[in-house]
């Protein structure tokens, strides 16, 4: 039997709840849907985070806004994302949401 393997590295960011997560097939990146609006992308090899941007509704249009390099200001949204999952093909990742619209995002041009 094998011993249990410890995890002391982390990636820390607030929100009431993770809605989703996912991890590129490649690349050591992790992308994770959160209650709160925001999307964050991780690099996980270097511990940082590579991108945080909110996805809310602005009287009716879609908005994303893109804080690159540092964490965005944590702000409710009408429609939270509800699950991500990278398009490796695309080097993108796909956002939804209760507002029923679907972000396409490329990763790459954040």
């Amino acid at each position: 039997m094998s011993k249990p393997t410890k995890i002391d590295e982390k990636l820390c960011t607030n929100s009431e709840r993770v809605k989703m997560m996912d991890m590129h097939p490649c690349e050591p990146l992790v992308v994770c849907a959160l209650f709160s609006g925001q999307v964050t992308l991780w690099n996980y090899e270097t511990k940082s985070l590579v991108n945080s941007f909110e996805i809310r509704d602005n009287e009716g249009e879609e908005m994303a806004n893109l804080i690159p390099n540092r964490e965005s200001a944590i702000l409710r949204s009408n429609a939270p994302p509800r699950c991500v999952k990278f398009i490796d093909r695309l080097q993108s990742f796909a956002c939804g949401a209760d507002n029923r619209k679907i972000r396409i995002l490329n990763f790459n041009t954040m």
